[in-house]
């Protein structure tokens, strides 16, 4: 329980207090911690003015003193830039969840004095670097950004606004934000090693196409490769991307031409997009049978979570067309796509565009029941907003009101509770 550290001014004031509160005598404390009596009696006198924290700590514990009280009352008069470190790292090895104690003293240890700042900066990044929590990680980042910000240390800045980034971006729930947060970067681009450069631009590049936004995707994608000047896996996957982006914009032939240039690649995702994306221009062509061919190719031949970005261009096309016969047979694959976990948002949208693509055929079919209609839409706005796509959940939903305001229906309470469970699971989900 905390007892707020901060109302006393030393840590010995806190470890007398607290010992009189609980009516323990120094000996019986003494016989508890095997801490010499008098040792305790100078260090809540105030005799001892640095005591270490190896000795403080044991006492606390034996008085029911919170590790975040102790720490915080601690280092409230602790200057000492070694001791700070050590006893940050014993925080983090004690895997302590708390960020505010995290932020309290990597902050302390940043400003502790007769030390070279840089250097202080430069350990503290290390340490970030190497940690495999990333709660812990982003508290770290956010120290050195404050006070590199506030001191103009402007690489170390740079670096930390893009490792933050970097871990950031993984939430696919705020994919917008983040890459508001990405861009914000470029004011300090110039200050990245080659490496992160390159790795940001990159990074942005697929972030932009994500979100669809298919120009500044394009540009991102250029500098990256431009910077990179190799066949490195961030160049394979620009051109991917460049292919993918300009077909998306109707640009057939500059689609083509990043196409003809990615086939060159030996990388294992090559083959299947190139098979793809062949197929995909020749449908926007208006050679739908060679099309639909070149799809089945791909289909008989590509990678298990590959199947879903097939299926998908396939009932397009076969709704396009009015070819529904086709749909039934290809809709037998629908438990191998679902049966895969995919994590990449780009995989999350494809699955949630599949649903959506379902429930268009068994609202055309008008054979299915009415809950599985419903149930389709349902789950692509939720496959949505997981990845942020505010725009396309709402497109399902509108979709769902709108099937009974084309009947002149009402909505029955079975659908209600399905549109009620929807947004119950995405609250759960935001949580």
């Amino acid at each position: 329980m905390s007892m707020g550290s901060l109302k006393y001014p030393s840590i010995g004031d806190l470890l007398r207090q607290r010992r009189n509160e609980v009516n323990v005598t120094l000996g019986r404390l003494q016989d508890i911690t095997n801490i010499n009596k008098g040792t305790i009696s100078k260090i809540e006198n105030g005799e001892v003015k640095q005591p270490e924290f190896s000795t403080i700590h044991p006492i606390a514990q034996a008085l029911n003193i919170s590790f975040e009280d102790t720490v915080t009352c601690y280092i409230q008069n602790e200057h000492r830039a070694d001791v700070l470190y050590t006893l940050l790292q014993e925080i983090i090895r004690k895997q302590e969840e708390d960020p505010l104690l995290v932020s309290k003293v990597a902050t302390k240890f940043l400003e502790a004095p007769r030390q070279d700042s840089y250097d202080a900066i430069t350990k503290l990044y290390n340490t970030s670097i190497a940690l495999n929590n990333s709660t812990l990680q982003l508290v770290m980042y956010e120290v050195i950004i404050c006070y590199t910000r506030g001191h103009g240390v402007m690489p170390y800045l740079a670096k930390s606004l893009y490792q933050k980034y970097v871990i950031e971006r993984n939430d696919f729930s705020r994919l917008y934000t983040t890459y508001e947060t990405g861009k914000y970067i470029l004011n300090y681009v110039d200050m990245l090693s080659p490496e992160e450069r390159i790795s940001l631009y990159f990074k942005l590049g697929i972030h932009a196409y994500t979100l669809q936004m298919y120009e500044e995707s394009i540009d991102f994608c250029k500098n990256a490769i431009y910077l990179d000047n190799s066949d490195s896996e961030f160049t394979i996957n620009a051109v991917g991307i460049l292919q993918d982006a300009y077909l998306y914009l109707g640009a057939y032939d500059l689609s083509e031409k990043y196409l003809n240039q990615y086939r060159k690649y030996a990388h294992y995702r090559v083959t299947d997009n190139v098979r793809l994306v062949t197929a995909m221009l020749t449908a926007k062509r208006g050679n739908t049978e060679l099309a639909i061919a070149q799809f089945q190719e791909c289909l008989q031949n590509c990678k298990d979570d590959f199947i879903v970005h097939v299926v998908n261009q396939l009932l397009i096309l076969y709704l396009e067309k009015d070819q529904l016969s086709a749909i039934g047979d290809l809709l037998q694959l629908d438990e191998k796509i679902t049966a895969i976990t995919y994590t990449a948002p780009l995989k999350r949208s494809e699955l949630a565009h599949f649903y959506k693509l379902k429930g268009d055929y068994y609202a055309r079919i008008k054979m299915k029941e009415h809950e599985d209609v419903v149930g389709s839409y349902l789950e692509s706005a939720f496959k949505y907003a997981q990845v942020n796509d505010i725009q396309k959940e709402r497109e399902c939903m509108y979709t769902v009101f709108d099937l009974f305001t084309q009947n002149n229906q009402e909505i029955d309470m079975e659908t209600v509770t399905m549109i009620k469970n929807f947004y119950t699971r995405c609250k759960t989900n935001s949580n």
